[in-house]
């Protein structure tokens, strides 16, 4: 099994990632989550086969940019979520309060220039701490949303950002806090990353 990629080894996102051949890059500084971590772990263990291995067929990691752990903790901070979460509200208010909030505006110029230069579609998936760990996969309990991604450049960006604080929602969900409940992780600090994903051309 490959080790854990440290986020830090992970390069800080910038325009030059549509360039490079990089697999993965980050924005913001913390976890990129498990989803984030089996990928990059999938890739180490393609790299690492000869080529006849794979029986003449091509398999290749979608490319990501993540919205690290970091982002989740701010956004949450900065809308006084945490509060909202305590508070035990009904989904539709929580949904609404998520919907409301906005993304910390030092990140905002980063995922502005993802739909910049990006007009493919883009997949928007869960990377929880959690997410992908041994005995508790989270399968279909957290959001993956595919965005078109076409239209005007704002109408995009406020796509994408909606997006991502659905997926952020998603960590409070009652099918989230059942499943948690259910394999005795309701004490753990579930945080979130989230990972975006150009269409593989």
């Amino acid at each position: 099994m490959a080790e854990p990629v440290a986020a830090t080894s992970i390069p800080a996102f910038d325009r030059r990632f549509f360039a490079s051949a990089d697999l993965c890059t980050r924005i913001g500084a913390g976890s990129i989550g498990g989803k984030a971590q089996g990928l990059l772990g999938a890739q180490a263990v393609l790299a690492g086969l000869p080529p006849e291995a794979l029986g003449g067929f091509e398999v290749r990691i979608p490319r990501m940019i993540v919205v690290t752990t970091a982002v989740f903790d701010e956004f949450m901070a900065q809308n006084g979520l945490d509060e909202v979460v305590a508070a035990d509200p009904p989904d539709d208010r929580l949904a609404h309060a998520f919907h409301l909030a906005s993304l910390p505006v030092e990140w905002l110029g980063d995922l502005r220039a993802i739909v910049e230069e990006v007009h493919s579609p883009l997949a928007v998936r869960s990377s929880s701490l959690l997410e992908d760990s041994f005995g508790a996969t989270f399968s279909g309990i957290y959001r993956s949303i595919f965005l078109p991604n076409t239209g005007p450049l704002e109408q995009r960006l406020q796509d994408l950002l909606g997006a991502i604080a659905e997926i952020y929602t998603g960590v409070f969900s009652p099918d989230a806090m059942t499943y948690r409940r259910r394999h005795h992780l309701i004490d753990y600090d579930e945080r979130m990353a989230v990972m975006i994903q150009p269409k593989i051309a």
